[in-house]
């Protein structure tokens, strides 16, 4: 999995009793279906590479809990998973920017099962127990992430958000490298080279596109 792992002090206002220990408390971006593929060294530094590569020209991003909810999907074990909803309007676009460079230049096949519902998984509870007993919520006060974290076979990678800017060229005009990752889909790269005023599909954060200053 891709993931943001939760600050400590963020953490032990979420905590439950008996739910998931605060150092594992996180918000997963992208959930790998095939984690056997990256059994192999090449594959997985591919992976890694693509990872890093994203992260760099990123900004951290301001989140804030926005309430808690309890999942309807049953765990193996009878248990649902409750959680804290997370809020921010950078997340979901952040979430296919993502998706996207892992698919065209990683050839990652990420998890495409539900819809990208930002949150944080607190404890699986049993199916008798009352959830709404829960430890109150936290205030809804934000707070910032700014490292991306890999974790693959139980080894983990992190890497800062920096908000890097590394412009590429595209035919005679120049664009920022966070929107190069469609360049990877054939079709679309011969189409965007031939045209430069064809517009561009942005894999970009709104904040990517606010530090840059341009209209893709």
């Amino acid at each position: 999995m891709i993931a943001f792992y939760i600050p400590p002090e963020i953490g032990q206002l979420l905590a439950q009793p008996g739910g998931e220990p605060i150092a594992e408390l996180h918000l997963t971006m992208a959930y790998l279906n095939d984690a056997e593929k990256y059994s192999d060294a090449a594959h997985l530094d591919k992976l890694k590479y693509c990872f890093a590569d994203w992260a760099k020209w990123q900004l951290p991003v301001e989140v804030k809990i926005n309430g808690l909810a309890l999942f309807s999907k049953i765990q193996e074990d009878g248990t649902q998973p409750l959680v804290a909803l997370v809020s921010s309007p950078h997340l979901q676009r952040m979430h296919m920017s993502l998706c996207d460079m892992l698919y065209y230049q990683a050839g990652a096949d990420y998890a495409p099962e539900y819809g990208f519902t930002p949150h944080i998984t607190l404890a699986y509870l049993p199916p008798d127990a009352s959830w709404l007993a829960a430890n109150q919520l936290p205030n809804k006060t934000p707070f910032l992430l700014d490292t991306l974290s890999l974790v693959v076979a139980g080894q983990r990678w992190d890497a800062k958000l920096t908000g890097a800017l590394e412009p590429v060229i595209r035919s005679k005009k120049s664009m920022p490298k966070y929107a190069r990752a469609y360049l990877a889909a054939r079709s679309r790269a011969v189409n965007m080279a031939d045209n430069p005023s064809m517009s561009i599909p942005f894999i970009a954060s709104t904040e990517g596109l606010k530090r840059d200053g341009k209209d893709l």
